[in-house]
């Protein structure tokens, strides 16, 4: 077998696997449920010049997804991974101008550790006391939980032992990575609501909030703050 007939026969391995991953659950829909969300999230902080990250977040949960129907589950969470890093910087950069003008210009990285930092990160206490200091009392155990789903997609990404025995060295469908993989995407849907709320939630106007009343309401209803916010029950 030449190596144009090898590679024809692994493409044909992950359509086979795509076809039978849009058989088995409704993933294209959850994922594209939270591309609408970010889409009207961008649309809402447009104001902010950093809001176009969030584009570049869309752009890797689509390639996620994709990977993830055709069975390259690892290649799968690294671009997820990777979207979660645009979402948190733009929300980082919206506060930080100064790094946001020196990262357009190659002069600053984009580090997680710094994203996610205890004392001034996007969930931190101080962050939340400038911006929507009702909800200081949830920050830190949302902040846990970021960290958490990250963690989760890092193992995949630079190969954890474990992760080897979940994933198999063949191209076919994966019932159990497929389920994970779903439910990191209603873990980062909930996450990306409750982030960009805490951010911009409290210096938007009204009519910016109309399109995203809908989805505030179906993650974070429990969330007694943002839900009396948006005009919600006490």
């Amino acid at each position: 077998m030449n190596p144009s007939e090898y590679y024809k026969k692994l493409n044909q391995q992950c359509e086979a696997v795509f076809d039978e991953s849009l058989d088995q659950d409704g993933l294209p829909g959850d994922v594209h449920d939270l591309i609408l969300n970010l889409s009207d999230w961008n649309r809402a902080i447009s104001q902010y010049p950093s809001a176009h990250l969030i584009n570049n977040a869309i752009e890797q949960i689509d390639m996620s997804c994709l990977l993830c129907l055709k069975g390259l589950h690892r290649q799968s969470f690294k671009s997820l991974r990777l979207a979660i890093e645009m979402i948190c910087s733009s929300i980082y950069f919206s506060a930080y101008n100064l790094e946001y003008k020196e990262w357009l210009i190659g002069g600053y990285d984009i580090k997680w550790s710094v994203l996610t930092d205890k004392e001034n990160g996007i969930l931190s206490s101080r962050f939340c006391n400038a911006y929507f200091p009702e909800c200081s009392e949830i920050v830190s155990p949302n902040w846990v939980q970021l960290k958490r789903i990250y963690r989760e997609l890092s193992e995949m990404v630079h190969g954890n032992n474990q992760t080897w025995d979940i994933e198999s060295n063949e191209i076919k469908y994966n019932d159990s990575l497929s389920k994970k993989y779903k439910g990191t995407i209603k873990k980062i849907t909930i996450m990306t609501n409750l982030m960009f709320c805490i951010r911009f939630l409290c210096e938007l106007k009204d009519s910016e909030n109309d399109s995203l009343d809908s989805h505030i309401n179906d993650n974070l209803n429990h969330i007694e703050q943002i839900r009396i916010k948006i005009g919600g029950p006490v």
